[in-house]
């Protein structure tokens, strides 16, 4: 016997398309209450005050290192060796590994041979995405911007003899409540002398740096580069990782499904879901939101798996990687609560068990829902409080 919980949220095939909307928006209505409860994403806020913590003043390596843990160990699935090997493992690096490892000196740029105007750098931050109004500058919001903070910090140094502020260009904007653990920037100035070390240490000894009591913001690295850089039209890819605490997922998963699902099987389904669009070049017009300021929607996505990861403090979580050579507003927190509907679904068979079978059967849905287009058969967007960004690719 199904349970009346599996009966709200269940779907059949041979439902009527009327019926079909209205038991599925009981799921959506499920996911969007779950997703605005802030305390199902707390590991993302652990890792993001660790990571910040032990955020180097210097890069030169000789600060004191707090814990040399990593800040997520994977233990699902086991003896993952497809990420081990990935060429994608740098881009995640800061996530996997030990801090020491991921310290390195600052970057020596090639020679300028042309003559300059003034300085261009590249700037790695990480920042705290609950403390900010988002990325972009916002005069009429009382809780700052990183754009805004970084300005702030930085013109004393880089501007101090004109009125002009100085110019900052970020290779992925941010909404409000998106954190970041590398995030790449670019910062110019017309002084001909300035240093790396300056500059990290400028964000790092502010009061909203790594080195204040409670840091939101942080700079792990500084390069000097060409003028020509630009850090949004420069990347060629981009990852990001979705965190939601584990404990809270299973609750969710139990009510839709009307049993005990374990996270192992959510991340079991839902990677047999996201296999289908990784790899592939697809329009994303469906899992986008507002209006298209891009000439195109396509994406490929080199990496969309699920895994389930832990900090050392014990914290669990269900983590999806992306990494993809162009995102859109909204696309990952859209993907995230799309894809998860779409697998708690697949659970709901009554059986209590995995049906492998059906997976295959029915694994397509999340493809089709893509190439269909239409973005009334999307899930509502997660929790921003979730969603960290990683690290880019030049």
């Amino acid at each position: 016997m199904r349970s009346a919980a599996a009966t709200r949220f269940v779907r059949h095939a041979s439902t009527p398309d009327a019926a079909f909307e209205s038991e599925e928006s009981a799921i959506d209505k499920a996911l969007r209450e779950f997703f605005t409860d802030d305390s199902n994403f707390s590991t993302s806020g652990r890792v993001l005050s660790s990571f910040l913590k032990n955020c180097p003043v210097y890069t030169d390596g000789n600060d004191e290192i707090l814990s040399d843990l990593p800040l997520l160990t994977k233990y699902f699935p086991p003896n993952n060796e497809e990420y081990q090997n990935s060429i994608d493992k740098d881009i995640f690096a800061a996530l996997y590994s030990p801090p020491s490892e991921c310290r390195g000196k600052t970057n020596k740029s090639s020679p300028v041979t042309q003559k300059r105007r003034g300085q261009s750098f590249k700037v790695h931050v990480a920042y705290q995405g609950e403390d900010f109004c988002g990325w972009q500058i916002q005069p009429d919001n009382d809780v700052p911007s990183i754009q805004q903070t970084l300005i702030d910090t930085l013109d004393p140094l880089l501007n101090a003899e004109i009125q002009k502020s100085i110019d900052i260009r970020v290779c992925g904007r941010t909404d409000a409540g998106v954190s970041a653990i590398g995030q790449v920037c670019r910062v110019r100035t017309i002084r001909k002398d300035v240093k790396e070390l300056e500059i990290q240490q400028c964000i790092n000894t502010s009061s909203f740096g790594s080195k204040s009591l409670s840091p939101s913001l942080g700079c792990v690295k500084v390069e000097e580069v060409s003028e020509k850089f630009h850090p949004t039209f420069d990347a060629t890819q981009r990852g990001y990782a979705y965190m939601i605490d584990i404990e809270p997922l299973e609750l969710l998963a139990k009510d839709i499904c009307g049993k005990d699902i374990s996270a192992n099987q959510i991340s079991i389904s839902m990677n047999s879901l996201l296999k289908t669009i990784e790899g592939d070049e697809l329009d994303y017009l469906a899992l986008s939101f507002g209006k298209v300021k891009t000439q195109s929607t396509l994406c490929t996505l080199r990496r969309v798996r699920t895994c389930l990861v832990e900090t050392g403090c014990g914290s669990k979580a269900h983590c999806l990687e992306l990494i993809g050579d162009r995102f859109f507003r909204s696309m990952v927190r859209i993907l995230v609560a799309t894809a998860l509907r779409e697998a708690l679904s697949l659970l709901i068979d009554g059986s209590g068990h995995i049906s492998e079978s059906r997976f295959e059967n029915e694994s397509t849905r999340l493809l089709e829902l893509v190439k269909n287009g239409e973005r009334r058969h999307s899930a509502k967007a997660a929790s921003p409080n979730g969603l960290i960004f990683v690290g880019a690719s030049f």
